[in-house]
């Protein structure tokens, strides 16, 4: 007897759009869910841990019942802007896209474990930005592939604003050349396109790579920055459950940390992750509070941020839902608090 394949699941985007366009075309979404253990709300969450398979298969059930063969490429402006979150957010502070493209390259774990995604410097200043799947090339597949590709570049042309655009000179994709090209071609705004590699990336000129980027806020970046990094997995990384829980809820907290988000960051069913919590004798909604709170007093502490700021980087759209709760964990108010702590740290400093 053959070994048992192992399952290998995704967070996927791409997934919950397929299946809402394929409930609109008249199909069974419960059915399909169940096919592949997803949950049968799956269309109205903003990602969903899939199964590869899962992206692969119905990407080409969407193609055939859609009659769309570049259904994954259509798919990509249904992903609203602000989705990746502090990742998002850092990089659209950069002073130009490539410090945005490295700012997203270093982060890039916070928001997928199972892509690798990266960039070469080549001759001229030109920048080679590329994403693949460790182990097999063709991961999601297709469809799966094209999507991720053009989200990329959309985020990139969405960051430069209407005033600017953004092609790349070359692009490369791991699956085979389809029938016609020319979509593809008419996205991503060039002719030189390859099929067949061992990776999927895009090559820009030094140009498209410089252009700054008018939304950036030089004051803004290094605070989100170093939220960002401060996010990044410990070393080594908690191997606990509850700590992993802990983990991915700092991650997900400027995005508000639902208890969806967090169950597919940690490859598990809602119902799974509230059972283990359950039987430690906790809950989701007391797990997030309590990193709300660990993350709220080292951001108060830091007089460079903004309460306002805190309050966005903690997930609250209510600055005054933040200061309630402030006031619930520490028996202060912000202000109070920072004040009192930024005292005590100045007493402690030796005359010069």
């Amino acid at each position: 007897m053959s070994p048992r394949r192992q399952r290998v699941e995704i967070v996927s985007q791409l997934v919950p759009i397929l299946l809402k366009r394929l409930g609109e075309a008249g199909r069974d979404v419960a059915l399909l869910a169940r096919r592949y253990g997803l949950p049968s709300d799956t269309p109205s969450h903003p990602t969903v841990l899939a199964p590869v398979e899962a992206v692969r298969e119905l990407s080409e059930l969407a193609e055939s019942v859609l009659n769309d063969p570049f259904v994954g490429l259509h798919a990509a402006p249904s992903v609203p802007r602000g989705s990746y979150g502090v990742v998002e957010f850092a990089a659209r502070n950069a002073p130009d896209l490539r410090g945005a493209v490295g700012l997203a390259v270093r982060y890039h774990q916070l928001l997928n474990e199972l892509v690798e995604f990266s960039w070469e410097a080549r001759e001229g200043g030109a920048l080679a930005v590329e994403h693949r799947f460790p182990g097999d090339p063709l991961g999601v597949g297709r469809h799966g592939i094209e999507f991720s590709s053009a989200v990329v570049l959309r985020a990139m042309r969405d960051a430069v604003g209407k005033d600017a655009y953004v092609a790349p000179k070359r692009i490369w994709f791991a699956h085979r050349r389809p029938p016609d090209v020319s979509e593809l071609a008419a996205f991503f705004g060039t002719q030189e396109i390859e099929f067949g590699r061992e990776s999927n990336g895009m090559l820009f000129d030094a140009a498209a790579m410089d252009t700054p980027l008018p939304q950036a806020d030089g004051a803004l970046l290094p605070i989100l920055d170093r939220h960002a990094s401060m996010l990044l997995p410990a070393s080594p990384p908690p191997t606990n459950v509850l700590g992993r829980i802990r983990q991915h809820v700092r991650v997900g907290l400027s995005e508000g940390a639902s208890v969806e988000q967090t169950a597919a960051a940690m490859k598990m069913s809602v119902r799974t992750l509230q059972r283990r919590l359950g039987e430690l004798g906790t809950t989701f909604q007391v797990v997030l509070d309590g990193v709300r709170a660990e993350m709220a007093r080292q951001y108060v502490e830091d007089p460079r941020l903004s309460l306002g700021e805190v309050a966005f980087l903690l997930g609250y759209s209510d600055a005054r839902a933040f200061l309630r709760a402030f006031k619930r964990w520490t028996d202060e108010s912000p202000q109070q608090y920072r004040k009192r702590v930024l005292g005590a740290r100045s007493s402690r400093r030796p005359d010069p």
